[in-house]
């Protein structure tokens, strides 16, 4: 199943930690791929995340998440994860640009963080 259809299915914060590591690593294997560019000067730009999810095909025969509920989710878990110290608001880098009303939809990878995401294929 796609990641982005898999994330039609997401009930809770733990499962929504695990599916954002993966969408994480899937972003940051390809630097030139369309996953990043769409990732502005982000590890995990929230956004994107989203819309790859509401564009997903759903799968036969199951009930899906509304937008809101998605979107609650997802914030949730990127709050969930500063609080774990993998990752923190804001760009990667201090000479980076944000886009003006980014506030809050932006996260960078802490050195945990990138460590985590490592694991993943490992998990």
């Amino acid at each position: 199943m796609l990641l982005a259809t898999r994330g039609l299915l997401l009930r809770g914060v733990e499962e929504t930690e695990e599916y954002l590591r993966e969408f994480i690593w899937e972003t940051l294997r390809d630097p030139n791929g369309p996953m990043q560019r769409h990732s502005h000067d982000y590890d995990l730009f929230l956004p994107w995340v989203h819309e790859e999810i509401r564009n997903a095909p759903p799968p036969p025969g199951t009930e899906v998440h509304g937008a809101v509920l998605v979107d609650r989710l997802l914030m949730d878990c990127a709050w969930s994860l500063c609080l774990r110290g993998l990752i923190r608001p804001g760009p990667r880098a201090v000479s980076s640009e944000c886009r003006a009303g980014d506030y809050g939809k932006g996260y960078s990878l802490t050195p945990s963080g990138i460590d985590w995401v490592k694991s993943f294929k490992n998990a």
